[in-house]
């Protein structure tokens, strides 16, 4: 069978010199094809010691050196000594603002060996670029928006990883990845589980809730070892909050169209989750396979539109628009729709994803500087752009969930002195709003 040896072969760990019938590990399959058995890569630190192979499974690229180090808050330390008390492995869970990427900063710096950090957006690929370069010696590696440099620390967007973690899994000694919330729903996985990185630091705005995708990520970067919420953090590291809930009301001719859009919607569903439960999206998956389930969907939309810009809630967003002119405001809509129709009412500059990258990176550059007092977006403004600016806060329409809001209020509550961030919700009286409000709101109540 020749010298037991473990290496990295396109993403996995193929063990050299073992029988079908002797599997040197348990969690490792037989792959016919090669007649050796494999594991994930991402299962190498669990099989360090293990076994009496020979070790040629990392490549590494060289270590970092650093320009200087970032100052921490006490609570950005005690986030970094939980993860290091766990090994190295497992998630922080920072608000929006609070600085999770100078913790990670100063966990690259303090490892000191190769780091391969993932990100959602090309935005962010730019700002951790700009961020890093402040504090290590090394020329930052880029993989994404048509760029292909490996450095000892290299940023690549999630896509990028996945495309290239083939080549590039076993270089890495530390993986970090941003707004880590993306995986763990089986989309992207594999980029985490084809990476031997040994250390791994997972970032996001809130905690992953309880369940398959948390267990999912717990085995992939570990699990959530340090969270804080909003409140924790208003008033000393992140601005004041002041809260306004403006309860609005449909039109008669609204109301009868919302009604009539949400009675043929519950005809469908209601007996849907008397049946099978209320999980919402294995009742999309169940109702795009019928006619019936179809019209459902359609007519939840339109019950959804209806409700995300009415009237009265047109009427509100004027009044505080002309409140707080003098005010950097940001203003999110639940679609593009509705973020283009205010755009055109108002004549406010907006950012969807259909705007091309220079065009946005000029228009926040135009809001950073005062140039443009308000921005409307659906949600490219929820996560990975740096909006330091902002003073206030209007949500025009939103959803339950509650990672979105942290990250949507998150923009408004950078520190200042004497600064006071100011939210708005406009929600609609009796609708489907009103309980999605609640669930949100539970986010920055702890």
């Amino acid at each position: 069978m020749g010298p037991k040896t473990l290496r990295f072969d396109r993403g996995t760990l193929i063990f050299d010199g073992y029988d079908k019938l002797s599997p040197p590990i348990h969690n490792c399959r037989w792959d016919q094809r090669v007649g050796r058995f494999r594991a994930w890569a991402h299962t190498y630190k669990e099989l360090l010691g293990m076994g009496d192979w020979k070790d040629e499974t990392q490549n590494l690229l060289p270590g970092l050196h650093a320009l200087s180090r970032p100052a921490l808050r006490p609570y950005q330390s005690d986030g970094l000594k939980s993860w290091k008390e766990l090994g190295g492995r497992g998630i922080v869970a920072l608000p929006t603002g609070s600085g999770k990427t100078i913790l990670a900063v100063e966990a690259i710096l303090s490892c000191g060996g190769p780091a391969l950090i993932l990100v959602p957006t090309r935005a962010l690929l730019s700002q951790w670029r700009t961020v890093l370069k402040r504090y290590i010696v090394e020329r930052v590696g880029i993989i994404g928006d048509g760029e292909f440099s490996l450095e000892p620390i290299t940023v690549s967007t999630f896509e990028g990883a996945l495309r290239r973690m083939d080549q590039i899994g076993n270089r890495f000694s530390l993986l970090v990845v941003d707004e880590v919330h993306h995986f763990g729903a089986g989309v992207r996985d594999e980029a985490l589980a084809m990476c031997t990185a040994s250390e791994r630091l997972g970032l996001s705005a809130t905690p992953v809730s309880p369940g398959d995708q948390a267990e999912r990520l717990s085995r992939l970067m570990g699990p959530t070892v340090f969270s804080l919420g909003v409140s924790d953090l208003t008033g000393k590291y992140l601005a004041m909050l002041e809260r306004s809930v403006c309860e609005v009301k449909l039109t008669p001719p609204e109301r009868v169209r919302y009604e009539r859009c949400l009675s043929q919607f519950k005809k469908v569903f209601v007996p849907y989750r008397c049946r099978a439960g209320p999980d919402w999206g294995e009742f999309v998956k169940w109702a795009n396979t019928t006619e019936e389930g179809r019209r459902a969907l359609l007519s939840y939309r339109s019950a959804r539109q209806i409700v995300s810009y009415p009237q009265e809630k047109a009427t509100h967003l004027a009044h505080l628009l002309t409140q707080h002119r003098e005010s950097q405001t940001l203003i999110f809509t639940f679609d593009v729709p509705t973020a283009h129709t205010i755009s055109r009412e108002f004549l406010i500059t907006p950012i969807t994803s259909h705007t091309h990258r220079s065009e946005r990176e000029e228009v926040l550059a135009n809001f950073r500087r005062g140039k443009l007092r308000a921005l409307v977006s659906c949600r490219v403004l929820n996560e990975g752009l740096d909006v330091p600016d902002a003073e206030v806060a209007i949500i025009v329409g939103g959803t339950a969930q509650q990672r979105e809001h942290v990250q949507r209020v998150g923009r408004c509550l950078r520190p200042a002195l004497g600064k006071v961030a100011k939210l708005y919700e406009l929600v609609v009286q009796d609708s489907l709003e009103v309980r999605q409000w609640k669930q949100r709101s539970k986010a920055l109540a702890s």
